[in-house]
This record gives structure tokens, C-alpha cells and sequence, in this order.
């Protein structure tokens, strides 16, 4: 098992937050991308990201999600893509270290 960090959710709570953080910033870089009017395949990326992203969010509402079971769908998508290209693939790799590892229990 990895060591995890500080960032590392300890509760549901915190893991949606950490996943309605990269939804946000998808809707964020689509707009920028919508208003210069380039990169619109770069919209169909965002699409499939945010569409992972909330299909997630609905098995973990449900109890249907299963962790540990390999990687999120899209991390095979965005491991070919810059840091630059995507800001927030720490965010996006973050959740997807959750799913593997389970989530940070304090000991508080």
C-alpha cells in the first residue's frame, strides 16, 4: 500500500469535496477553452473526465463503488497528457490514489 499524504481524503466527505474540486476546474478549463475558441477536441476529453467523475460520485452515493480494483476509467486518458495541458491532473490522480489506497483514517 502507498503511504499517503495530507491530501488524501479521510472521509466521504472530503472525497467528494476532492471531486467536486476537479469538476469545477474541468467546467473552468472548458470555458476558457469554449471562449478562445481552439482545442474544442479538447472538449470531448473534459466530457468523458466529467462524466467518470460523476459516475463515481453516484456509486459512492449509492454504495455501489468498489475500491481498489484496478484504476479510475480515465486514468489511462490523462496519463499521456502535460501537467500543463491539465492543470489539475494532481487532483484527478489524487482521487484515483484514493480509489486505490482507501481513504487517510486520523487517529484524532
Amino acid at each position: 500500500m502507498a503511504i499517503l499524504t495530507k491530501k488524501d481524503p479521510s472521509n466521504l466527505e472530503e472525497y467528494f469535496a476532492l471531486i467536486d474540486l476537479t469538476l469545477f476546474e474541468i467546467s473552468d478549463l472548458r470555458a476558457a477553452i469554449e471562449f478562445d475558441g481552439e482545442g474544442m477536441q479538447a472538449v470531448d476529453f473534459l466530457d468523458d473526465l466529467e462524466r467518470d467523475l460523476n459516475d463515481l460520485k453516484a456509486h459512492l452515493t449509492d454504495g455501489s463503488h468498489l475500491y481498489a480494483v484496478g484504476d479510475l476509467p480515465y486514468m489511462a486518458k490523462i496519463k499521456r497528457v502535460d501537467h500543463k495541458a491539465l492543470p489539475f491532473k494532481t487532483l484527478l490522480e489524487d482521487i484515483n490514489r484514493t480509489h486505490r489506497n482507501g481513504m487517510r483514517i486520523d487517529d484524532d
